[in-house]
């Protein structure tokens, strides 16, 4: 059956800036387009903060703010293997954290560098 479908993340009231900059990348990173909406099976839209379209989300896999402040992935999932949304909200959740530790080191006055190596990515701040 063919529905829109919301999962928590474990992101709380969060900066609406780094959440798009995070699709942004998880975009490039699926060789997908960002989108302002996703679509379920019968074409029915739904308006997110920031969404992805493309590989495994051809129907689009975006984001909102819940009525507790914290963020929900929402898509119709159908035929999309339960992995492929796992990682997703995996790496968004690694994304918009190191993201805002970066920002919030920066305005601390430090300067700062990021690096991914095996999946991990490792912040670097001198100051």
């Amino acid at each position: 059956m063919s529905h829109f479908s919301f999962l928590n993340v474990k992101i709380s009231n969060p900066d609406i800036s780094i959440l798009k900059r995070a699709i942004e990348i998880l975009a490039r990173e699926l060789n997908g387009s960002v989108s302002d909406a996703v679509y379920d099976y019968y074409g029915n839209k739904m308006s997110v903060i920031a969404g992805v379209v493309g590989g495994s989300f051809r129907r689009g896999i975006g984001v909102v703010i819940n009525k507790d402040g914290g963020v929900s992935v929402v898509g119709d999932f159908y035929g999309v293997s339960r992995d492929a949304v796992d990682d997703f909200v995996a790496r968004l959740t690694q994304l918009y954290t190191s993201i805002a530790i970066s920002e919030s080191l920066r305005e601390m006055g430090y300067i700062v560098a990021s690096e991914e190596k095996q999946g991990e990515i490792y912040i670097h701040a001198v100051g």
